[in-house]
C-alpha cells in the first residue's frame, strides 16, 4: 500500500458528512447510498476524498468496503515509541507517576529532581521550595524528606531555608548537620 498522509485521513473523517457515509460504508452499506442525499457536485467531491484517502475500497463490480489496511498502514508508517529508559520509566509529563522499588532507581530519580527544582548554590525558603516540588508531585512534603534523607536536599536546624547538597559521588553519606526531614 503507498504511504498515507495521516493529516488527510484525519481531514476527511473531520468532515461531519463525509464521517457519515464511511461509517454507513463501515456497517454495510454501498457508497453511493451512503452519498445519496448529497448534490451531486458534492457527491462526486466526497466520493474522491473517501476512495483518495484509503477509507473506502472499491472492487471491481463498484462495491463499497471500509479496509483496516489503512490504518494498518499509518501505524507501520510511524515508528514505535521506545520504552521509556531510566528515570524517565517514572515520570508522566514532567511530574512523578509512580515512586522507584529499587534504592538505585530512587536515588536516580531524586538526584532527577533536585537538579531540575534547585540551582547550585542557590538558597531558598520553604514556601518557594514547595512551590517547586508540587510541580513535580503532589506529596511535595513526601518527596523533601526523600530528598533531604538521601543528603541530596539540605535544610537550616530551624527547617527554614534549603539548599542543593554539592553532591558528586552517588555513595556519599547524608550530611550530618542536616536536620531529619519533616
Amino acid at each position: 500500500m503507498d504511504p498515507i498522509d495521516p493529516r488527510r485521513l484525519a481531514g476527511v473523517l473531520a468532515d461531519p458528512e463525509l464521517r457519515a457515509a464511511y461509517a454507513r460504508v463501515v456497517l454495510g452499506s454501498g457508497l453511493d447510498d451512503a452519498l445519496a442525499h448529497l448534490s451531486p457536485a458534492r457527491r462526486r467531491k466526497a466520493r474522491a476524498s473517501l476512495v483518495g484517502s484509503g477509507l473506502v475500497a472499491l472492487d471491481a463490480d463498484g462495491r463499497a468496503s471500509a479496509p483496516d489496511a489503512v490504518f494498518r498502514a499509518i501505524l507501520a508508517q510511524q515508528p514505535a515509541t521506545p520504552p521509556a529508559q531510566g528515570v524517565e520509566r517514572f515520570l508522566r509529563d514532567g511530574r512523578i507517576a509512580a515512586w522507584p522499588a529499587g534504592p538505585a532507581d530512587l536515588d536516580a530519580l531524586l538526584r532527577h529532581v533536585v537538579e531540575g527544582v534547585l540551582d547550585p548554590g542557590e538558597v531558598v525558603d520553604e514556601r518557594t521550595l514547595t512551590g517547586r516540588l508540587v510541580r513535580v508531585t503532589d506529596d511535595h512534603a513526601l518527596l523533601r524528606r526523600h530528598l533531604v534523607d538521601a543528603g541530596l536536599l539540605l535544610r537550616t536546624r530551624s527547617g527554614s531555608e534549603y539548599a542543593r547538597a554539592e553532591v558528586d559521588d552517588p555513595a556519599v553519606e547524608r550530611d550530618a548537620d542536616a536536620a531529619p526531614a519533616d
